[in-house]
Parts: structure tokens; C-alpha cells; sequence
């Protein structure tokens, strides 16, 4: 049963992987981006490298929705986000690059009634805990963050949702070998009770509209500048000595 459970997360992981790139014609994205400057190992807001964080250090992430009306009225005032449910997830991918556990809240403007942090938990079975329920039939231990002012939305066409903290707490080998953990929200179902917003002044829900995951944050091994540079060196070097 866990291997089936875990099967459908990897191939769920795949697909909104493959949704990167036709995300922009969502009308709702709820997006994970890793704040720059919290930690040393943050390159940028979706790369981190892994070598340069430390097991007891946190590493910070800012929740976002992003609202992109289909078709625009050309009213960037009218749009806004009401409710979005679902996961946090670390997800190994070849072995993955460190363990972590992670923890999750809401602002003051998304503590709406049914709100909810969500449950640190193992999601995925990989040993640190990840945030949220496998179980999408009820709302119960997911991530969930509805607007205060409901049934008047968070207005914006870019709302800040929520903040992942994910305290390192071991280091994996696999990260010098190309191995990596993606970090990233899984909705919990398609439906009105998972997701709602405001689009051209209106309430929209699936399946009215779409919502989607966006990028993960990927977490791995990346070369620090010094050291791609003597690489470089080292590789006109080599090319020197063979045209001698």
C-alpha cells in the first residue's frame, strides 16, 4: 500500500514538474520560493545548495498565489485569493541531497475560518517530516489558508499565503553525486474546497478555473563560484598544454 501510495506522489511530482512551463496560462498558482539572504545556502529563489547548509540551520520559504486573469479586463485591482489547501513536501529525486523538517504558518490576513497550519508529518517516507495529509477526502491536518476578510479576498495579483521554515537535519552523500530534494506545495484536490480567488471581480473555483503548483525549490549540490572558476582555469589549462 505504501509502495502504491508512493508511486502515485512520484508520477503526481512528475507531472507538476511537466506543468512548469504552461503554468503561466493558470488563472491560480500557489508558489514556493526559498527567501534569498536567510541562510547562506540560498542562491536564488528556487536553488539551494545543499553544501553550504548546515544540519540545525533553517532554511526559510515564502508561500505566494499568483493570479493571472483568462481573459484580463485590464484591472490589475479586481483580482485577489481567497483559499488554497494542500502539502508541503521534500521529494528525494536520486537519492536526494539532505533531510528536514518542516513546519508551516499563516499570516494575520489568512486566518480565516477552517484555517489551519497544518500537520508536520512524514508524508512521503523518507524520515523527516514533511507538512500537510495524504488524505484529500477530508480537509483534516492539511495546509490551509482562507482569507480573514472572507468572502472578501486578500486583493493583489501576487498574495503571500504562508511561510515554510525546514530545519537540515542531516546531509546526504547522494547531493555530490547529482542527487537533489525538491521543495514544493501539492494541492489537495481540484475542487472549490481546496482553492477559490477573485478574477476580474469575480469568485472563481475549480472547475471554473485552474490551479496549479508551481516549480519546486530545488535543493542540491551546486559548485560555489570559486570553485567553478578554478574549474574554468583548470580546463583552459588542459586545453593549453594540448595545443602545445
Amino acid at each position: 500500500m505504501l509502495s502504491k501510495r508512493l508511486s502515485t506522489m512520484l508520477l503526481s511530482g512528475a507531472a507538476v514538474a511537466g506543468l512548469s512551463s504552461a503554468a503561466v496560462n493558470a488563472n491560480a498558482l500557489i508558489d514556493v520560493r526559498a527567501v534569498v539572504g536567510s541562510n547562506p545556502a540560498v542562491t536564488s529563489a528556487k536553488v539551494v545548495n545543499a553544501a553550504l547548509a548546515a544540519p540545525g540551520s533553517t532554511i526559510t520559504f515564502n508561500v505566494f498565489a499568483v493570479i493571472t486573469p483568462s481573459p484580463d479586463n485590464g484591472n490589475p485591482g479586481d483580482e485577489g485569493f481567497l483559499l488554497g489547501s494542500g502539502s508541503f513536501l521534500s521529494t528525494d529525486v536520486a537519492g536526494g541531497a539532505l533531510r528536514g523538517n518542516m513546519t508551516a504558518s499563516r499570516p494575520s490576513t489568512f486566518n480565516g475560518s477552517g484555517s489551519s497550519n497544518g500537520l508536520p508529518q512524514d508524508l512521503d517516507g523518507d524520515g523527516d517530516l514533511d507538512v500537510g495529509s495524504n488524505t484529500p477526502a477530508t480537509s483534516a491536518n492539511f495546509f490551509a489558508a482562507r482569507a480573514t476578510s472572507a468572502p472578501s479576498p486578500v486583493f493583489g495579483q501576487e498574495v503571500q499565503i504562508g511561510t515554510l521554515t525546514m530545519t537540515v537535519g542531516q546531509l546526504l552523500a547522494s547531493a555530490a553525486t547529482g542527487g537533489h530534494t525538491d521543495v514544493n506545495f501539492r494541492l489537495r484536490n481540484n475542487t472549490a474546497s481546496a482553492a477559490s480567488w477573485f478574477e476580474n471581480g469575480s469568485t472563481i473555483t475549480p472547475p471554473g478555473g485552474t490551479v496549479v503548483e508551481g516549480s519546486p525549490v530545488v535543493i542540491s549540490a551546486v559548485p560555489e563560484p570559486m570553485t567553478l572558476g578554478l574549474a574554468g582555469l583548470a580546463g583552459m589549462s588542459l586545453l593549453g598544454r594540448r595545443r602545445k
